[in-house]
This record gives structure tokens, C-alpha cells and sequence, in this order.
């Protein structure tokens, strides 16, 4: 097969969206394919490019091209000063279809289609890069790929019109043996900021028997801590733990937090710490009206809950006293993780493109 990414995957990465390709370029190795990577910056894509025109005259046969988009559009996906070639990853795209190679595209977030909605301010740099966005899009459509999105619902908000039924690619979970702890012990981990609003939470476990650690960037928790105000807030922690440190975060979690403030965004939206979660045994405590909230209802991997402070309390004070109920949960989100790895997404891939 033939992996495709506009950009360098670095070995080590701190974001989901650099992560997410290393590791599903990984899983299909471990599906026992054979993978032509085709990553890199502008200069290598071209060479590769070249091979695989190559490779395609000597007879080589690939079963499809498995494509992972960047957030920015493809122009702006790698550093500028490495080249320019807007049209570069489409006319490989192109090559493969020409050959009867079936072409997936994993298109990752729809930021750009809901800059009012999230009060992000329009900007002659975000103008731009929506044209670029909208002109990849378009090419997309006319190159008739396959789409994979994080959940079947961010589809409401694209025009899919000309493309095949899209295909549910949210991110995997690795399986990591971590405790079951059977206390009320609430971790999150990630950002803090517009987007990602706590504050009835806090307020929820200020007042409970529950005790939770927040793990977030000291940046990000600079500019947010006058909001919060968890001074004197005993049973909460503020932790700045970097990725190689997380296994002793896990070990004293009983809880992983998804009850973020909902917004339209979060109604389709496939978090990758949800899975982080999942992969480590924690079950979920999810707010309603989120894509978190319909995944963890539907395997029973936690607790879905209003996102009010009184209701979160009363939850929370239930299993502070009914420890037995958080093992149970947690015994559900293992065995949930097994169906959910990164190897059954790229099997998930392999599947759906082998039928085109």
C-alpha cells in the first residue's frame, strides 16, 4: 500500500495531528503490507512521486493509496521554505486512479467551516487559507476519493456532494496495562482555554468527595487560572506532565474527563485522548450533546452527564460512595479498547478501499 501525508511525520510528536499519521502508517506494517511512504516535505514527495511512476511501469502492484491530510490545507501543510506545489499530492492521487489504485483520504477537522461559530477572528491569513481549503476540497471531489472522516456526523457540515459514502475513521487506542483504580480520582488531560471549558466541572468537584488532576500545559494554564480560581480548592490539582511522564498520571486515575462545556463543534468531534482513555482501562465521564457522549453511551464505557455543576456533583458523590461501579466501568472500557485499536482503523482502511 501506499502511505501519503503532505508533510514530515516526525518520530516523536506532542500533537494528535502529527502522532495520528506515525502511528496509522505503523498499523498498516503490522496488517503485513508492504508501505511505499510517500510522506515528507516537498522536495521528497516529488522524488517519491518519480519512483512510484517507476515502480508503476515495472508491473508493481499497490492495493490502494491511504492519504492523511493536514488541518492547514496541503500548500501550507510543511514549511513554506521547503517549496511550493499546491497541486503536487492531487496529481498523485491522480496517478494512482489512472492505475487503478483506490485513493483514501482521511480529512481531518473542519475548523475552517466554523470560524464564526468558535469566535475566531477572520483574518486576511485565514481568508487565504480557506481558498486553499475550498480548492483542495474541490479537487477531492473531482479525483473521486474515498472519504474518511473522524465520525460520520462532521459529513453534516461538508459538501459531499459527488463523493462516495463516506467511512467513520475516529482515532485509535493502544493498549497499555495501567491500573484499575476503584476511587473517585477525575484526570483530564489536554488543553484549557476557549474551546476547552471546565468551569462547572471545578465547581462540581470543589464541592464533592471526588479529587481530580488537570494535566495541561503551564502556558495554557497561565492564561486560564484567574478564571478558575482552584486556590484553595483542596481536592484539585494542577499537574504539568509531559507525554513520557503520563504512566504515573494513569496509574493514580480512576476517571478519565471528557465533561468539557458541549458546542456545535463537540457534537462530531473524535478527541484523541478519549481513546488515550479507553486504551489505559479508565472509564469516560462525558458531557452531553458530544460525540464522546454518544460512543460512551453506546459501549458503556463510562458516564454520560448534563454539563451543570449540580448534576456532575450528584454523580460524583455517587461513586465516590459506590467504588465497585467505577471498577465495573472500568472492566467495560478494556474490553472496549480491544475493537477500538489503531490496527482495526487501518484494517478499517484496508476494507473499505479492497471494495471500490
Amino acid at each position: 500500500m501506499i502511505f501519503h501525508a503532505p508533510y514530515e511525520i516526525p518520530e516523536t510528536a506532542n500533537s494528535a495531528s502529527r502522532l495520528r499519521p506515525r502511528i496509522m502508517r505503523e498499523a498498516f506494517s503490522r496488517l503485513g503490507y508492504e508501505v511505499f511512504d510517500l510522506s515528507g516535505d516537498v522536495s521528497r514527495r516529488r522524488s517519491l512521486k518519480k519512483q512510484l511512476r517507476q515502480s508503476l511501469q515495472r508491473g508493481v502492484k499497490y492495493d490502494f493509496l491511504y492519504f492523511e491530510n493536514s488541518t492547514q490545507p496541503n500548500l501550507f501543510a510543511d514549511s513554506l521554505k521547503k517549496g511550493i506545489a499546491p497541486f503536487l499530492d492531487h496529481s498523485i492521487h491522480q496517478i494512482c486512479k489512472a492505475h487503478g489504485i483506490p485513493v483514501g483520504v482521511f480529512y481531518r477537522d473542519v475548523y475552517w467551516r466554523f470560524r464564526k461559530d468558535l469566535q475566531t477572528s477572520t483574518t486576511v491569513w485565514n481568508r487565504v487559507t480557506d481558498l486553499f481549503q475550498r480548492l483542495d476540497w474541490f479537487i477531492y471531489r473531482r479525483n473521486k476519493v474515498q472519504l474518511f472522516l473522524p465520525s460520520k456526523a462532521m459529513g453534516e457540515y461538508l459538501d459531499l456532494t459527488g463523493f462516495k459514502p463516506v467511512a467513520e475513521l475516529p482515532p485509535g487506542a493502544e493498549v497499555v496495562d495501567s491500573p484499575v483504580v476503584d476511587e473517585c480520582n477525575i484526570f483530564y488531560v489536554g488543553g484549557m482555554g476557549a474551546h476547552y471549558r471546565l468551569h462547572k466541572v471545578c465547581e462540581a468537584v470543589r464541592g464533592s468527595d471526588a479529587r481530580m488532576r488537570l494535566c495541561v500545559r503551564n502556558k495554557d494554564w497561565e492564561q486560564v487560572k484567574v478564571e478558575y480560581n482552584l486556590q484553595d480548592a483542596e481536592n484539585i490539582e494542577i499537574v504539568h506532565a509531559e507525554k513520557d511522564q503520563l504512566d504515573s498520571q494513569y496509574e493514580w486515575a480512576g476517571i478519565g474527563l471528557l465533561a468539557l462545556e458541549p458546542e456545535k463543534y463537540r457534537a462530531f468531534a473524535a478527541p484523541f485522548k478519549l481513546f488515550e482513555y479507553l486504551g489505559r482501562g479508565k472509564p469516560v465521564l462525558a458531557s452531553a450533546g458530544t460525540y464522546v457522549a454518544q460512543l460512551v453511551a453506546r459501549t458503556g464505557a463510562g458516564w454520560v452527564v448534563p454539563y451543570d455543576r449540580e448534576a456532575i456533583g450528584n454523580l460524583l458523590n455517587h461513586l465516590a460512595e459506590n467504588p465497585s461501579e467505577i471498577a465495573q466501568k472500568a472492566a467495560t472500557a478494556r474490553e472496549v479498547a480491544k475493537s477500538q485499536t489503531w490496527q482495526s482503523r487501518a484494517q478499517a482502511v484496508a476494507d473499505t478501499l479492497s471494495h471500490l
